[in-house]
């Protein structure tokens, strides 16, 4: 998540040829498509981009 960009990076756990843990971005969320908003693995939950990012100063 970047607080100063207002993006929050989703990534998606997978494995490699070796059965290594490897992370890949899946999805870069901002004000223009917040509506793509999800927890991928827990689809039920659900979670605003405003209400992630409305208690952050960023007038520090």
């Amino acid at each position: 998540m970047d607080w100063e960009k207002k993006q929050i990076e989703i990534y998606n756990l997978d494995y490699d040829s070796d059965g290594e843990p490897q992370y890949y971005l899946w999805k870069v969320i901002t004000e223009q498509n917040k509506q793509e908003l999800k927890i991928v693995h827990f689809p039920k939950i659900e979670i605003t981009f405003e209400k992630i990012f409305d208690e952050v100063d960023l007038d520090y």
